[in-house]
């Protein structure tokens, strides 16, 4: 899973090709070969880290994802070294489990529990839809008893959002990707370092860089678990029309984010986000103080079934592949395969021209800035949403901008250098 840019503060570290043994965690295996434990599968996906693959544990026979690190210098070990201290300190049934760590050939490979239905953005992605208010319900009961065991050990995760949210068969919900996360007193907190995910950054979070001795503690998690909220019932975050640069300028200066369309959700939904998204941290709410709000604090075990119903309706959406597009004028079916039988499929000439786009125009998408591969699984088109955003800030300048939605997959900043990382949810759907 990958991050969108981030700065880091302060970092050191000789270069070197073969980093120390005095650097590695006890639960990181040197030198043996992890393709002897473990059998290699599909390949999942790949991010600006390295690769995701599924395995297969050659005795037990149970899966995992392996995320691989390229490990090119002793900075790389130490960043690495601090998502593994993470993972092996937690022991939660919300949390990802580090099942085994291997350093061979220069890469780091994780081996994290896997989670049959990926990412809640891809799930989002697949339906075509953002969740339904009971579904939304029970993952944020889940993701705050999660944050509660995280912050109770004094981690902070940083980077929360739906593509670090993942799905297992049994309909639980696990908190995901801890590459960013920090120990509550290290000194990345204490200095205030900008990391992890721009438009689910807490307000003190993003002052980190212009701000200097600003700090943040674990109350940064809380205002993005409600922006993560909003982006399971809208399926993109707020502000997601705008570029970076002008979202810091947003959640710093204006308003919290609140639902677009606040008539379809009740009361206890919007009462809890506005607990999470108050600006001044020391005012925002506590997990401890969250756990007992209305919207989650009378769930049990039987509503669980929201999330099975999600589960049962994945598992019914037909699995298609898909084909480039013909040439122009050319009349092929653009599906060459579909697991339903049942389905039909009609061949449609590819049109020969482009539709204008005004500035009110939309074309459906949940796609990035740039570009987001097809998702497999839940169309029989190929459609691709783009949601043509125009924003104009008074208070930086006259400035028009037109944005792409942004979602899941590769996404683009314009903030500085134009870079593109990969988010991977460490699972996926068979």
């Amino acid at each position: 899973m990958g991050l969108l840019e981030f700065l880091k503060l302060g970092r050191f570290g000789k270069r070197s090709n073969e980093p120390t043994k005095q650097q590695l965690h006890p639960m990181v295996k040197r030198g043996a070969d992890p393709l002897l434990t473990w059998a290699r599968e599909e390949k999942l996906g790949d991010g600006a880290f390295g690769e995701v693959f599924r395995a297969r544990h050659q005795q037990s026979g149970q899966q995992a994802a392996i995320k691989q690190v390229s490990i090119d210098s002793d900075e790389d070990l130490m960043e690495s070294m601090a998502e593994v201290s993470v993972l092996a300190k937690c022991s939660h049934a919300n949390i990802t489990r580090l099942m085994d760590a291997f350093l061979h050939s220069g890469k780091l490979w994780l081996c994290l529990e896997f989670c049959e239905f990926g990412a809640l953005d891809s799930v989002m992605m697949e339906l075509d839809r953002g969740l339904s208010e009971s579904q939304i319900q029970f993952v944020c009961l889940e993701m705050t008893r999660a944050l509660h065991y995280l912050h109770g050990n004094g981690i902070i995760h940083r980077d929360l959002k739906a593509g670090n949210v993942l799905l297992t068969s049994d309909a639980v919900v696990k908190l995901a990707d801890f590459g960013v996360s920090a120990i509550g007193d290290s000194p990345d907190v204490r200095r205030g370092t900008f990391i992890g995910s721009q438009y689910w950054m807490a307000p003190e979070v993003m002052a980190c860089e212009t701000v200097d001795n600003q700090g943040y503690d674990v109350r940064a998690d809380v205002w993005s678990l409600g922006v993560t909220l909003i982006e399971l019932a809208q399926m993109l975050p707020p502000h997601h029309n705008l570029q970076p640069a002008r979202v810091t300028i947003r959640v710093i200066k204006g308003d919290p984010p609140r639902l677009s369309r606040p008539s379809l959700w009740s009361q206890g939904f919007h009462g809890f986000l506005s607990r999470c998204l108050v600006k001044p941290p020391e005012m925002r709410a506590t997990t401890q103080e969250l756990l007992t709000a209305d919207f989650i604090a009378r769930l049990g075990e039987a509503d669980r079934r929201a999330l099975r119903n999600l589960i049962a309706e994945l598992r019914a959406t037909p699995e298609i592949e898909v084909k480039p597009a013909p040439a122009a004028g050319a009349s092929t079916p653009m599906l060459t395969s579909i697991s339903n039988p049942t389905s039909t499929l009609k061949s449609t000439p590819t049109p020969t021209s482009t539709p204008k786009l005004t500035p009110t125009s939309t074309l459906k998408s949940t796609s990035s800035p740039t570009s987001t591969p097809t998702p497999t699984g839940i169309k029989t088109d190929t459609d691709t949403d783009i949601d043509i955003g125009i924003d104009t800030d008074t208070n930086a300048g006259t400035e028009t901008e037109t944005n792409a939605g942004f979602g899941t997959g590769n996404q683009a900043e314009a903030s500085g250098d134009s870079k593109v990382e990969t988010d991977i949810g460490v699972g996926a759907r068979n």
